[in-house]
């Protein structure tokens, strides 16, 4: 009996250390997806036991999504430590590859290339997995574009908009109306008058109806936030110098790659500034949060709290980032990360 007892302890720990282990499995997976033509890098990270995966949709056109990965941490480092983040490269970005002409960069290849990610993911990981989007700038546009299409929001648990974008007209108006605003605003308190009245001056005479105004109002809103970093105003954004020449010469991917499928995708940019897609954003009825911030130029929180009123569900939540512009995951990392991670624990 001693010595049947003896095997059978040694299985019941090893049993209950298998078991403690399987509730924190980080895993760190390197997939590609083939769609259209497109070769596309997916970098898979986190916490494999929580069963949620939290799909980046990084900005651009064109943005590089390891630098959002890198670049963005700790942010991006506690969602790991809670979900598995999936880092995905949209079709002429980053590091994806392929031969992609006009006909496959229209902006249904990227809602496209998301179901078909979706299916990648759930062959990979299982059936079973909570799916959530996480949609920064442009990203907002395509993850909207994806909620809206068919029965798409059937495979989505829920939506995080960061800085998110969805219409663009509207867009290009509200950036404008900001910078006036908060430059009378700045003007009255005596803060930079020369330089506001400057800027005021230049965005009234902007019009908005041809591609040259929109352009003119888009380097205006990063005069306006360097202004507003001058007094105190917004957390400073800057790469520190280590940083910048990491992502040249010590990036995973080689980053020239980058440059290449900024001029490929240039067919998408005609597109994407006249997507209005703020009509239809009542049809999205799944759990939703909105993180948008105050200094924000080039996406202003008005656009982010309009998409909050349209959608119809009860279950959303809006936030201000109040010290921060359009990059609030690394201005402010614990406010997003925590406020995604409550949102996320709250309707999973």
């Amino acid at each position: 009996m001693k010595n049947l007892f003896i095997p059978i302890l040694l299985l019941t720990m090893i049993l209950i250390s298998c078991e403690k282990e399987s509730t924190n499995i980080y895993i760190s997976d390197h997939l590609f997806l083939r769609s259209n033509k497109a070769d596309m890098p997916i970098f898979v990270e986190g916490n494999y036991a929580s069963k949620n995966f939290v799909i980046v949709l990084h900005g651009g056109p064109g943005d590089d999504i390891l630098v959002f990965k890198e670049l963005f941490q700790p942010f991006t480092e506690k969602l790991e430590e809670n979900y598995v983040m999936v880092y995905w490269q949209q079709r002429c970005a980053g590091s994806s590859q392929g031969n992609v002409d006009s006909e496959n960069i229209q902006l249904s290849n990227y809602v496209t290339d998301m179901e078909k990610l979706i299916i990648l993911l759930k062959h990979q990981y299982g059936k079973d997995i909570n799916i959530y989007l996480l949609g920064h700038s442009w990203g907002g546009a395509i993850g909207s574009m994806f909620l809206l299409k068919d029965n798409n929001q059937m495979n989505i648990k829920g939506w995080i908009e960061i800085c998110g974008n969805h219409d663009f007209p509207l867009t290009f108006q509200l950036e404008k109306e900001k910078i006036i605003s908060t430059g009378k605003n700045q003007i009255a308190f005596g803060n930079n008058t020369e330089s506001w009245n400057n800027i005021i001056e230049k965005a009234n005479n902007c019009d908005l109806n041809t591609i040259e105004g929109k352009l003119a109002i888009y380097v205006l809103t990063d005069e306006a936030y360097n202004l507003m970093v001058s007094v105190d105003s917004v957390i400073i954004n800057d790469f520190t110098t280590k940083e910048t020449l990491d992502g040249i010469f010590f990036h995973p991917y080689n980053p020239f790659s980058n440059i290449v499928n900024v001029f490929a995708g240039a067919a998408v940019n005609k597109d994407y500034m006249d997507l209005s897609l703020n009509n239809d954003l009542h049809k999205i009825k799944i759990p939703s949060l909105f993180l948008y911030s105050e200094y924000d130029f080039t996406v202003p929180s008005k656009l982010g709290h309009e998409a909050f009123e349209q959608i119809s569900t009860n279950k959303k939540e809006f936030i201000i980032l109040y010290h921060s512009e359009h990059w609030p995951m690394r201005t402010e990392p614990d406010k997003c990360s925590n406020a995604i991670i409550a949102f996320i624990e709250k309707y999973k």
